[in-house]
């Protein structure tokens, strides 16, 4: 069933959109841009040029999507939106009561797993374009992809990175899963768990921020990571394989962004839940006013 929104922004004006159910993400920040555009008669500085580009009328594919620049803009726009969500999920697990500690190796920072990774020339194309966000590239786009990256053979509880750990690097989960927390309480909250075709560790990628989460493994893993100097020769060639791959990353930041949501509004709805629970409910009439009357 497809999603609606509308949004009245001054009398005679109203913008509408709909989505097939996952363009949440998109919904807000379209909602967000047009609200400061017509409150402020200006362009905001992260929404995509190409948007108003006449060439958005020759084709039927969205320019945005199709354009290193726009997806990069829309890439660093979707690391901000997290950063501000993982801040206040932090703030609201701080309200939360104590959760136990998820497993940690050491409460020094990890950069990543310990071991040594190797070649992923072991991994055959069709087992990456087995998953969702891969099946737009060929298998010759695949195979030159994998040459990119580096496997890594991790068994269980094993610590990926530490949050606020120096980054530059990302991960895709060719099979097991992997946990992502973050810090309240000193403890590791748990936030989600990311399954086999998910892709995490872009922020760090693609801002050069540190690490906004800790990531360890709950099942045993194989990870392919990518670094950032042979992301930045792939983008930099802006070849066709390029874009897809930006594209990869941006869904993978949707979908960061859009279980950080949930997550957060699980935590505002279950901290208003207990607050009605806890309040003392007040009596028609006082004491004295029972009096009166009686």
């Amino acid at each position: 069933m497809a999603s609606h929104a509308s949004t009245f922004l001054r009398p005679g004006l109203v913008i509408a959109a709909g989505y097939n159910g996952y363009g949440g993400s998109y919904t807000t920040a379209a909602g967000h841009a047009a609200a400061e555009m017509a409150i402020t008669n200006s362009v905001p500085d992260w929404l995509p040029e190409e948007i108003f580009s006449p060439r958005r009328l020759l084709s039927d594919e969205p320019l945005f999507l199709t354009e290193r620049k726009g997806l990069w803009r829309v890439a660093a726009s979707l690391c901000k939106q997290i950063q501000n969500v993982n801040q206040k999920l932090s703030e609201a697990l701080i309200l939360q009561q104590p959760t136990p500690a998820l497993p940690t190796s050491s409460a020094a920072q990890i950069l990543r797993p310990a071991g040594e990774s190797q070649s992923s020339d072991s991994v055959q194309p069709e087992s990456l374009g087995a998953f969702q966000s891969f099946r737009k590239f060929s298998r010759e786009e695949l195979a030159d992809l994998l040459r990119l990256m580096r496997r890594w053979d991790l068994i269980k509880d094993t610590v990926i990175f530490t949050e606020g750990s120096p980054g530059g690097t990302c991960f895709v989960i060719l099979e097991g899963a992997v946990d992502v927390s973050i810090n309240a309480h000193g403890q590791q909250q748990f936030l989600s768990t990311l399954h086999a075709g998910s892709v995490f560790g872009q922020m760090s990628l693609i801002e050069g921020v540190p690490r906004s989460a800790t990531c360890s493994v709950r099942s045993d893993a194989i990870l392919l990571e990518v670094e950032r100097e042979p992301c930045e020769r792939l983008f930099n060639s802006g070849s066709t394989m390029a874009l897809k791959f930006l594209a990869t990353l941006n869904e993978g930041l949707i979908s960061a962004l859009r279980g950080a949501d949930l997550r957060l509004m699980q935590l505002e709805c279950a901290e208003l839940q207990r607050g009605s629970v806890e309040m003392p409910t007040a009596p028609l009439f006082s004491e004295t006013d029972a009096a009166e009357r009686g």
